[in-house]
């Protein structure tokens, strides 16, 4: 993740992964990124008569001026309407062929202690594993049975996956596309209090609802032995840098990010309304790398535990069912 402009107290960046080498299957090194073709995305232009009638208050102002200045300093791009079909189409056409060879991969465990990362093939598919990681392709509940609560991580990144219709109506759709969702009785059960130490840092990730956003502020910072020390939003933005819809309509063009620390933990000094700015990829899901943005909190080289990881990066220990999703080398780019 790089921080592409910042002022405000907002930060626009990209999903950049940090650059490593990989050793293919013929002893090769080579360097891959993420494909920008993930996130040819487009606002839907909408018709004259179908136009909402935007309140600017000081936080959708803010906003606004923020993403006027990223354009006046040409952050984004300025594409045509009559190229702008034909990249939808290619981008249709990636995640096409990226939901067809999905596939549940069942229970299983690996990790890489080189210095370089490694491509490996499972199945018919060949992934990305990153130089110091290792992954727990295995149920979160099942999580004390595989990783010893001796062991104490610095930072966590955490996407629950509740209950919502949006899932419940792609599972009858096109299965690939959904996830396993949780109760939130069954999210309070997740053991995290026996990973974390004074000084560890929680990301948590929420979507737009009241219900969950209650039950991280309550339920989960009092279950998990955490206290909130800031909330954040992720404002997604087309590739021309406009917000994918109102602010005052019923679904909003963000996501929160509770961020906490341990209930005993002194104060961190964080920026606590921070807005940060990215183009989503078109994989649901798909969240941008946050780290760099609390390397002056951590140690030099954080123990990282991301709970429902679908990606996996250097230095983190990822447990989920999805683990290796993202991680397929069709998502990428050889360098």
């Amino acid at each position: 993740m790089i921080v592409i402009q910042e002022s405000n107290d907002c930060k626009l960046i990209n999903h950049d992964r940090s650059l490593c080498e990989y050793q293919n299957s013929d002893g090769n090194l080579v360097k891959y990124e993420l494909s920008q073709r993930l996130f040819n995305n487009f606002k839907i232009k909408r018709k004259d008569n179908a136009k909402h009638q935007e309140t600017d208050d000081s936080e959708v102002t803010k906003i606004k001026t923020f993403l006027t200045e990223c354009k006046l300093k040409n952050f984004f791009s300025t594409i045509p309407d009559s190229d702008i079909e034909g990249i939808k189409d290619d981008n249709i056409k990636l995640m096409n062929e990226f939901y067809s060879k999905t596939k549940e991969f069942g229970q299983f465990h690996g990790e890489n202690n080189l210095n370089h990362g490694i491509v490996t093939k499972i199945n018919t598919e060949q992934y990305l594993i990153p130089p110091k990681c290792r992954f727990f392709n295995k149920s979160v509940d099942k999580m004390p049975d595989f990783l010893s609560i001796d062991e104490k991580f610095d930072y966590f990144v955490i996407d629950p996956p509740f209950r919502c219709r949006y899932i419940k109506r792609l599972k009858k759709t096109c299965q690939q596309k959904s996830y396993q969702m949780m109760t939130n009785e069954d999210i309070l059960k997740i053991p995290l209090n026996n990973y974390t130490h004074k000084n560890s840092l929680i990301v948590i990730w929420c979507t737009n609802s009241d219900t969950h956003e209650k039950f991280i502020r309550s339920d989960i910072m009092h279950a998990w032995h955490l206290k909130l020390i800031g909330t954040w939003k992720w404002v997604k933005i087309d590739k021309c840098g406009d917000t994918f819809c109102p602010f005052n309509g019923s679904k909003k063009p963000y996501e929160k990010i509770f961020i906490a620390a341990h209930a005993d933990s002194d104060n961190k000094c964080i920026e606590q309304d921070l807005t940060i700015f990215s183009q989503p990829s078109s994989i649901h899901s798909h969240k941008p790398p946050l780290l760099e943005l609390f390397k002056g909190l951590l140690p030099l080289e954080p123990k990282c535990l991301e709970i429902f990881a679908r990606s996996l990066y250097e230095n983190f220990t990822s447990v989920g069912l999805e683990c290796l999703k993202l991680q397929n080398t069709m998502l990428f780019d050889k360098l």
